[in-house]
């Protein structure tokens, strides 16, 4: 039976990264939860350019880790089931067990818990478009006939002096 010599290094290098860059992910998350909180469109539309640069980051990473697994199955002959990380552990040394299994650990449970900030950041958005749905509504009652603006990007509103004038009477 073949051994996994010092590949090892590699595949947990490779994990690390994942584990960094999912740390990276989380403070891009917060950025954006912050500019949700404030309104500030202009910085989370940035942030949001920069959360999906890095995830497509993350998703070359994971392709990169995906490959040496598969590489390293085939090197060393472990045919049973799909190539992963687990079916490496009985391969590797003894003493690099409780590494892999935490970094294991580890990637699963911040690949959890970016799901539940990404989920948390789209409640927030939907809340806010929904606010200034309501808003609108309160400025102009009529319905939209099918949005805000036409095709040619001209305000299907009546003026804005109209609409000023619906507000102030309302309060």
């Amino acid at each position: 039976m073949r051994i996994l010599d010092s590949n090892w290094e590699s595949l947990a290098e490779m994990l690390r990264r994942e584990i960094e860059g999912y740390g990276r992910l989380f403070h891009l998350l917060e950025e954006q939860r912050e500019h949700l909180l404030r309104n500030d469109l202009s910085d989370l539309i940035e942030t949001n350019c920069r959360m999906e640069a890095h995830t497509d980051e993350l998703d070359r990473l994971r392709k990169e880790r995906e490959s040496l697994v598969s590489n390293l199955c085939r090197t060393l002959e472990i045919l049973e089931g799909p190539p992963t990380v687990k079916a490496l552990l009985s391969r590797s040394p003894e003493d690099t067990h409780a590494l892999f299994e935490e970094l294991l650990r580890e990637v699963n449970r911040l690949i959890g818990e970016s799901r539940k900030k990404l989920e948390r950041n789209q409640m927030l958005l939907h809340r806010s478009r929904d606010i200034g749905q309501t808003f609108l509504n309160m400025l102009s009652p009529e319905p939209a006939n099918g949005g805000l603006y036409a095709r040619s990007g001209r305000s299907r509103r009546k003026a804005p002096g109209a609409l000023v004038g619906q507000y102030q009477a309302r309060a």
